[in-house]
């Protein structure tokens, strides 16, 4: 085997290592922070709140039954 040939064998191993390293940690960061919600769903539940609060101020209170 050629020395070129062998030096370029060595160095795509190392690369392709280094590749399943990354791959394997970010496979592990996505696992562990869970599932994030679309900014959609944050922004529609942030103006339900704020349209309740809004709103507890001009509706009157209900008595309990």
């Amino acid at each position: 085997m050629d020395m070129n040939e062998y030096c370029l064998h060595a160095m795509m191993k190392e690369r392709i290592e280094e590749m399943r390293v990354a791959a394997w940690v970010a496979a592990l960061r996505s696992a562990s922070r869970g599932p994030r919600r679309p900014v959609r769903v944050v922004v529609g539940h942030w103006l339900v709140r704020l349209g309740t609060r809004l709103l507890d101020g001009f509706t009157p209170a209900r008595a309990a039954a």
